[in-house]
């Protein structure tokens, strides 16, 4: 049995997927904790109607933060379930991550390769690679709308591109190993 299939079955059968699912809308970032606080710790947040607001600090969030949906007026503007809430850019608990070093930070992407197949070079017009369904493809460089992954076995990995956005919505799904 390949690693790669294993990993891959440890990744799916612990449930740990990132905030980035396959088709849904892109965040510009992700605000994450600068110190890892304790599940169930409050953070005290302003909501869209000017109040505060308790949120509890979930493993999702300390491991993952918030989805960015941008930044005006000295105010990070952050989706959580399904409200939006307000985070001082000046709040030092919290830094910011761009979305692309948040996708080369992650462990693995998945894909679907019917609608979105591995590329020789980052161009939907290149040649169309092999789908290798128990590979598991690390995210290794973004150029653009592309995504460069890197799969096979130790020694004799291969690298090809997909798409990781297009039309401001999510090619990929993101996989975690923290």
């Amino acid at each position: 049995m390949k690693y790669t299939a294993l990993l891959l079955f440890m990744l799916m059968s612990l449930g740990i997927h990132a905030q980035l699912q396959e088709n849904t809308p892109l965040p510009m970032g992700i605000l994450q904790l600068k110190k890892s606080l304790p599940s169930g710790t409050r953070l005290l947040l302003l909501d869209s109607s000017n109040t505060l607001q308790s949120i509890r600090v979930s493993e999702q969030i300390r491991k993952h933060g918030f989805q960015c949906l941008d930044l005006s007026q000295g105010q990070y503007r952050i989706a959580h379930q399904q409200k939006i809430y307000f985070i001082p850019q000046s709040d030092n608990r919290f830094k910011f991550l761009s979305l692309e070093n948040y996708i080369l930070s992650m462990a693995a992407v998945g894909f679907t390769p019917s609608t979105n197949p591995l590329r020789q070079e980052p161009d939907s017009r290149s040649r169309i690679l092999k789908w290798e369904p128990d590979e598991i493809y690390i995210p290794r460089k973004i150029k653009g709308d592309w995504l460069q992954v890197e799969y096979g076995e130790m020694g004799s990995t291969k690298k090809a591109w997909i798409k990781w956005r297009a039309q401001g919505r999510s090619c990929i799904e993101l996989f975690s190993l923290i």
